[in-house]
């Protein structure tokens, strides 16, 4: 190779070195995530890179913006949800609070005063309180690079390019510059695992149906209370014939007199199970990973979110007719048995899911071509996508200085106004 490119991926940073494409790029991932459930969405990408000729070695270690700094190279950045409240402002992206929600909240689109109010306030103090923390983070920079270096929020305005896990059919429109990519359905690979013999006949004899139960990587079902599991069994048994196929880490951890209905495994390759066309309902606790691989295979969910953005999420599909949102303090059997019926028997479930995933994915460019494309083109022109918004200060933007020029001209028209009829006043009498 004449030259060698050099690349830093991390939760939101990616760095590049500039220099021939054709001859690839040396690629160092640096992930800082605790949950595989969101660290697949980066591996994917890691893993096209690759595929496009790009040689990749990944480590897991705290990444920090003054990457770009140190080695004087541009920065990418990928983020597995959708875009931070935070992040608007350093990367000059204009945010409309009046219908955009803060990410954190479960407040609609269409907001009244008062939600518009509750918006403002939420996502300023979000912002704050991120910027806050981050702050403290500048001691771990001059530690490992020296100092010298700005601060986080300053080296944060430096990115060239971000990728984001969302797309406007199914997070709404939202105002974006062209350095924010929506790569939402990234981690998606259906080339994966295929089903194993026994679960491919298990499933394809499954004729009332079948229902997929899975909490995801970092939740263990069968860790919750003894209450909650025997609600559960009771429900798998109202809905017979219908059959659960269940994600389990550890079938001896169950309670006994699993019901017959019920087949579980400690593993499963969960597209192609949501793609068997035996299976008619998801339940999930609402993560972002999980439940859009449900909206890829056009399966309505049943959700019990935990934490976090899973109850925002549950939350939307439930408002987009696509899920039942259930609460797992206070879910009972017959509050669950309802739910299941009425994914499994109400068809405008299954109809509106498999519209939103017509939309969801008709695209120009499927997600893995598209971050292929940008990462190769800040290889090829460099930062030609950054806002000038990041170069100047917030009142410069939102034009506070403007108006503030037309209010004092308006207020010394209205002066002078009132001086002149005054004078004339004083003259007549």
């Amino acid at each position: 190779m004449s030259s060698l490119n050099f690349l830093t991926i991390g939760l939101i940073i990616i760095t590049i070195i500039n220099c021939k494409i054709n001859d690839g790029a040396r690629i160092l991932g640096i992930f800082p995530l605790q949950g595989s459930s969101h660290f697949v969405m980066c591996e994917r990408l890691m893993k096209l890179l690759a595929k496009n000729g790009h040689q990749v070695d990944i480590f897991a270690a705290p990444c920090y913006f003054a990457f770009s700094r140190h080695l004087k190279i541009p920065i990418i950045g990928i983020t597995t949800s959708s875009i931070y409240d935070w992040i608007n402002e350093p990367l000059g992206n204009p945010t409309n609070l009046a219908f955009v929600p803060c990410l954190f909240s479960s407040l609609p689109s269409k907001m009244n005063f008062w939600q518009r109010l509750m918006n403002v306030v939420l996502f300023n103090l979000v912002k704050y309180q991120f910027n806050y923390y981050a702050d403290k983070q500048k001691r771990y920079i001059d530690e490992s690079f020296g100092v010298g270096y700005p601060s986080i929020y300053e080296l944060s305005t430096e990115f060239d390019l971000v990728f984001i896990n969302s797309h406007y059919s199914l997070n709404g429109v939202k105002p974006m510059t062209p350095a924010i990519v929506e790569v939402g359905g990234l981690h998606i690979d259906n080339s994966g695992d295929k089903l194993i013999p026994e679960l491919q006949q298990w499933l394809d004899e499954s004729n009332h149906g079948c229902i997929y139960m899975s909490f995801g990587s970092m939740v263990k079902i069968e860790s919750f209370p003894k209450e909650i599991l025997k609600i559960f069994y009771t429900t798998f048994e109202n809905i017979a014939p219908v059959r659960i196929l269940m994600k389990i880490a550890n079938k001896m951890e169950l309670p006994p007199r699993l019901p017959n209905n019920v087949k579980t495994y400690h593993w499963l390759p969960q597209i192609q199970v949501l793609k068997h066309k035996n299976v008619k309902a998801f339940v999930t606790h609402g993560g972002l990973m999980g439940t859009l691989e449900s909206i890829y295979a056009a399966v309505p969910m049943v959700g019990f979110p935990l934490f976090n953005d899973q109850i925002q999420n549950i939350k939307k599909y439930e408002e987009m007719k696509i899920a039942i949102f259930l609460e797992h303090e206070c879910v009972t059997s017959k509050k669950f048995t309802y739910a299941l019926n009425m994914i499994l028997k109400n068809p405008k479930y299954r109809k509106n899911i498999k519209k939103l995933s017509k939309f969801y994915f008709d695209r120009l460019m499927n997600p893995q071509d598209t971050v292929i494309f940008w990462v190769e083109y800040i290889l090829r022109n460099g930062n030609i996508l950054r806002s000038r918004a990041t170069d100047i200060n917030f009142y410069q933007v939102e034009l506070f200085d403007i108006y503030a020029f037309i209010a004092i001209l308006i207020l010394l028209f209205i002066y002078l106004a009132y001086l002149i009829i005054k004078f004339i006043i004083k003259m007549i009498i």
